[in-house]
């Protein structure tokens, strides 16, 4: 890439042999070089998005955004991503609980229900869980060599895989919330 720099004491005076369209497209990719850079800086200080700040790696339009599904799956994408699912993690944070002590209502682990735990941990989704993981292995027969975190980046970056993991969330926090209403009862 070029620097363009001008000087504001420099006079342009053939206009006619100015490159706009070299000139617009130098000024665009040193805008978009700055808003990466902002982008970067800015995720890494993010206490709120927890997950995303760890899955997200490049600046760009998430697959599941312009993917034909449905829009509960979307949604459910979208929550997991920014950490909004109703998770005990983030209602925890609305009661002022430590967050060591916003244990899953699912299970017996006593374990801190994240995104992570509700994903890959917790038992009462273990069918649920084996057949999206079923699925998943037809692409990538290795994925449990993986750490949950890189995937979750596959599961977030395959076309293929998108879909399902949206299913998966929904069904999951189904689950979730048919259990946790019958022990309420």
């Amino acid at each position: 890439m070029v620097d363009i720099n001008f000087d504001s004491n420099t006079a342009i005076e053939d206009l006619d042999n100015l490159d706009f369209d070299f000139i617009i497209k130098a000024v665009s990719n040193k805008l978009m070089q700055n808003e990466i850079m902002n982008w970067k800086g800015d995720k890494d200080k993010q206490s709120k998005l927890r997950l995303y700040t760890k899955v997200k790696d490049s600046y760009n339009t998430e697959i599941y955004v312009s993917k034909n599904m449905s829009k509960s799956c979307r949604s459910f994408i979208a929550q997991l991503r920014s950490s909004t699912l109703p998770l005990n993690i983030e209602i925890g944070r609305f009661q002022q609980k430590p967050v060591e002590n916003r244990f899953c209502p699912c299970c017996n682990d006593n374990k801190v229900e994240d995104e992570i735990h509700f994903l890959f941990n917790c038992p009462l989704y273990a069918g649920t869980r084996n057949v999206f993981m079923q699925q998943v292995k037809m692409f990538y027969p290795n994925i449990n060599m993986k750490s949950f975190i890189e995937q979750l980046q596959v599961f977030m970056n395959d076309p293929n895989i998108i879909c399902k993991l949206g299913a998966f969330i929904r069904d999951c926090y189904f689950i979730r919330n048919t259990y946790i209403y019958s022990i309420k009862k």
